[in-house]
């Protein structure tokens, strides 16, 4: 599930939800930098967290970029660590 966030008829931000396993995901959420440090990416971190709760979601993960970790602790999200490792693909030539 896609979602953008508008201040009247300006998109502010948005992100990505996806839920599968039983295990909701919360991907790519970006707010352009006039419009940070307002809230607007709380605001769809939180709503993408009610619509996994109502589709019966329990957990939710998000891997966070240093400029996000501080929004994640107010909507409820809490440190783990998972072992997992990031990996690129690229085309062979």
């Amino acid at each position: 599930l896609h979602y953008i966030g508008y201040l009247g008829e300006t998109p502010v931000t948005s992100s990505t939800l996806l839920l599968a396993g039983g295990i909701a995901g919360l991907f790519d959420i970006s707010t352009p930098i006039a419009f940070r440090r307002q809230g607007f990416g709380s605001a769809i971190t939180y709503a993408m967290l009610q619509e996994a709760q109502r589709r019966g979601y329990a957990a939710a993960y998000v891997w966070s970029s240093a400029m996000g970790k501080g929004v994640y602790p107010r909507v409820g999200f809490v440190p783990v660590e998972l072992g997992l490792r990031e990996y690129q693909w690229q085309k062979r030539s």
